[in-house]
Formats: C-alpha cells, structure tokens, sequence
C-alpha cells in the first residue's frame, strides 16, 4: 500500500449539491451538529429517486461519502447545498460576462463558489480549483432555458436591438442572491 507524505496540506475542499439531491450535506450538517462523532462520515441518507433536473448530480446514495468526508474535515473543507432553481440564472450570468455556455452542474459549482466567498470561506490570495465538468451538450433543455426567449411581435415597430449590458445588474442580483 502507497504511503502519502503527512507534510503535503490537502487544499480546503467545498463541496457543492442542489437542495434537490443533497443526502452530503445533510449529513454533514448533521455531523457538525454533533461535533464529528467518531464514525460520523458512515452516517449518511440515502434519497430514493431524487427530484432534481440535474441528471449528474441525481446521485441520492452517495457511496463514496464517507472517504469524502473524511478529507473534507481533515482539510477544514464544507459542503454547501444550493438553490437549483438558481443554475439557469448563473449560466445567464456567465454566458453574458464570460460569452461561454455552461451546463447545470457547472453552475451549482460556481453558485458554490459564490456562496463560499459570501460566507469567507475563500480568503484573499488563496488558490481556487472549481471542478466544472459538464458542458451545456449534455443537458439541450438547460440551454433552452438559459438562451432568450421568443416573443411574438404584431409590427416591426416593436422590433429593437438588445442591449446586453442593460441586464448585467440583474443577473448578477438573481444568480448570487
């Protein structure tokens, strides 16, 4: 067996699920709740058929918490649950600042970030490694939701050239609040 070397600091881990599926948090909650009992991180729920729209992260057993949760507490980490009605307005947010299309478990991660940044967990000149692997092909109703929407018009008089930076307060005031 492999020995890893005690001096090397694991980087803090924050980990992030939809309030849709999120048997990790609840157990972690629950844990801090009781100060980490010995065996904490074997006690965990278990969602049958979980609701949420976000296919990647429909995981409500989650067998590989308790390695999880051991590197999260030896590394002063947290879990984070997010509102997932909020993924279609931080994929708005990004594909206006950063013109890029991003699926919806990318946005739980960055709605992650943004929730660890409110709450300081993230300091000034740390380093910050956001695992975003999905991309918007995967998910073709996400991004109907999050592209502009059609709207019937009677008279070409209606018709007027967008302004996107008209919006750019709303999105960030839907996708972080």
């Amino acid at each position: 067996m492999k020995k890893y070397r005690s001096d090397i600091q694991l980087p803090k881990m924050l980990l992030v699920q939809s309030d849709k599926c999120d048997p990790m948090v609840q157990a972690w909650e629950n844990a801090v709740k009781n100060n980490f009992p010995d065996g904490f991180e074997k006690d965990y729920p278990i969602i049958d058929n979980p609701q949420t729209k976000i296919s990647i992260l429909a995981t409500g057993n989650p067998g590989t918490y308790p390695i999880i949760a051991k590197l999260v507490h030896s590394c002063n980490g947290n879990f984070y649950r997010i509102n997932e009605e909020k993924t279609v307005d931080m994929a708005q947010l990004i594909a206006f600042e950063r013109k890029i299309h991003i699926g919806p478990a990318s946005a739980v991660a960055l709605l992650g970030f943004f929730k660890a940044l409110d709450n300081n967990e993230i300091q000034n000149g740390q380093i910050v490694l956001i695992n975003m692997g999905e991309g918007i092909k995967r998910n073709p109703k996400f991004l109907n939701a999050i592209g502009h929407h059609i709207v019937d018009i009677e008279d070409v008089s209606q018709c007027r050239v967008p302004n996107i930076n008209e919006n750019a307060e709303e999105l960030w005031e839907n996708a972080t609040n």
